[in-house]
């Protein structure tokens, strides 16, 4: 029998062979290479990601094929997030006009008490990221990983308002539009209209009114998720085209 002190020694010990067998979680990684043209041709998988099948919109029967990232830890769910910064409930990610139970959801109404966001971090998985530039500065390598491999790695992502490294962060389904005088995410709104007319300051503002109180909870995107995003696209379509393999999006 082991004393506490003796258990816990040995608790370490499997933890950090744990890690040097590579148990501890996934690393994906991909390599881009800024000499070559084909935006395709220009990314190879890497880690953990060798083996895997890209994603892609289906164009042509109108459905998205996840390939080999359907289960990834990384992926989103799109839920209602109240004013105070809570989960009201997740959204039915083939049909947002119902809830994740089948019944019907707010995501048009724009009295509801919160807004449309995708929730990111799966069961205490954080994102973290590692990016290494090569000597060329046109190419360069990029890992994603569900935990921190060492201290190069970063989750900056799900850093709150006050600095602390949280479980998971939001992101909007939609683009802005100004209702009343709060910047929502609600299907079905014509941002255009109520957009063009803002300033980047005005939108900040806009976004800063949904908070109920004087802690900043809601704020417009930040350059770490919009970058995340991004990499993650690249990642899962294994093309730096990412407009051809997902489409354009709303455009009007």
């Amino acid at each position: 029998m082991l004393d506490e002190t003796g258990q816990a020694v040995k608790d370490a010990i499997l933890q950090v062979a744990g890690a040097i067998k590579g148990e501890k979680g996934v690393v994906y990684g991909f390599h881009v290479n800024g000499a070559e043209s084909d935006p395709a041709a220009m990314v190879t998988y890497l880690k953990d990601a060798v083996g895997m099948t890209p994603a892609k919109m289906n164009f042509t029967d109108d459905y998205f094929d996840y390939g080999s990232w359907k289960d990834a830890f990384f992926m989103p769910r799109p839920c209602m997030l109240k004013y105070d910064g809570t989960v009201d409930y997740y959204l039915d990610p083939d049909d947002y006009t119902k809830k994740a139970d089948g019944t019907a959801s707010d995501v048009a109404d724009t009295s509801y008490g919160g807004n449309a966001m995708m929730e990111w971090g799966q069961n205490g998985k954080k994102i973290w990221l590692k990016v290494v530039p090569d000597a060329d500065a046109k190419s360069g390598t990029v890992y994603i990983a569900d935990h921190q491999v060492d201290s190069t790695f970063h989750a900056w992502s799900f850093i709150n308002n006050q600095g602390i490294l949280v479980d998971h962060f939001y992101t909007p389904i939609y683009n802005g539009a100004k209702v009343d005088s709060k910047l929502r995410s609600i299907s079905g709104l014509d941002y255009n209209y109520l957009t063009t007319a803002m300033t980047a300051a005005q939108e900040v503002t806009a976004a800063k009114a949904n908070n109920p109180g004087s802690d900043v909870l809601w704020n417009t995107e930040v350059y770490a998720d919009i970058m995340l995003i991004n990499f993650l696209l690249i990642l899962i379509g294994k093309n730096m085209d990412t407009v051809s393999v997902f489409g354009e999006g709303r455009r009007s």
